[in-house]
């Protein structure tokens, strides 16, 4: 698996780069999907995204609850009520339950809309976000319906690891080396 160089934007700081990525994108609406933990936390970005870009807010449920098909379905009818149209761009912005739930779907709505993922977890950052795999749940088992759906870009700021818990850390950590 390999990313295009123009595809990836690692730094610290990269809001410059992520601003100018979505003022030349041409689009429509601008829809930021992230949990309510990863709000609270990992803000500052997030607020600088929606503020500047006049972009709107779907809180998704915390964790896996937000890889369930009834998940993605009030996704999909949030999409419908603001009229979110083939030119509307998605943004991922948490871990790999996000990244997967954001790229699924962007796969499936107005049979595919562009989607980027700004990753908040170290395993988001080395896995989740690369490579174009989305996964839902189906009864509490994991990943059971999914698509490969590569992201239009991928911005990972290396300020948002000093946010993170030890406890992603060591995850990600364990998913390097595994």
């Amino acid at each position: 698996m390999s990313v295009a160089k123009n595809q990836l934007s690692i730094g610290h700081d990269i809001y410059s780069d992520i601003s100018s990525f979505l003022h030349s994108s041409s689009s429509t609406q601008i829809v930021v999907f992230t949990q309510e933990k990863i709000q609270k936390v990992a803000n500052e970005l997030l607020d600088k995204i929606i503020s500047s870009n006049g972009a709107k807010l779907v809180i998704l449920d915390d964790g896996e609850n937000s890889k369930d098909i009834s998940s993605v379905m009030h996704s999909i009818d949030q999409l419908t009520q603001i009229n979110a149209d083939k030119n509307t761009m998605l943004i991922s912005y948490g871990g790999g339950s996000v990244s997967d739930h954001v790229g699924f779907v962007a796969s499936i709505f107005k049979r595919g809309i562009r989607y980027i993922n700004i990753p908040t977890t170290l395993i988001g950052m080395i896995d989740a976000s690369i490579g174009g795999k989305t996964a839902l749940n189906i009864n509490s088992i994991k990943n059971q319906i999914g698509t490969f759906y590569q992201p239009t870009k991928i911005f990972i700021d290396l300020n948002l690891i000093q946010l993170m818990p030890n406890s992603i850390i060591k995850d990600g950590l364990g998913e390097m080396f595994k």
